[in-house]
């Protein structure tokens, strides 16, 4: 369970627009039964559509474009703060280095 706690704590800091429950319902139902469960968010693609992303008239709907910029956003903001932070560094470094879907061995990133 601690990475769904993991994966919270990062969307209220670092994706605050965005309803941490559905989104992480939207985000394990997708990972792990692909689909899209009734309690997340609606999602839509295309630039074009922007204005529908996260408005307030609608705050259920996301666009995957302007999710993407955010969580871009929300990766690099990371990493600076990894930078100026010596426990959060390692803290990341330990998550990176950890096999998973990511990595196959942790000396692949030694």
């Amino acid at each position: 369970m601690q990475q769904g706690l993991t994966f919270r704590a990062f969307v209220r800091t670092f994706l605050p627009a965005y309803d941490t429950s559905k989104l992480s319902a939207m985000r394990n139902r997708l990972v792990h039964n692909y689909v899209v469960p009734p309690d997340a968010y609606a999602f839509s693609a295309g630039r074009e559509r922007a204005a529908e992303h996260l408005a307030p008239a609608n705050r259920e709907r996301i666009i995957l474009e302007l999710l993407a910029d955010d969580v871009e956003r929300a990766g690099a903001e990371l990493l600076m703060r990894a930078a100026r932070q010596p426990k959060l560094r390692k803290r990341l470094l330990a998550r990176v280095r950890t096999p998973g879907l990511l990595l196959a061995e942790p000396s692949d990133v030694a």
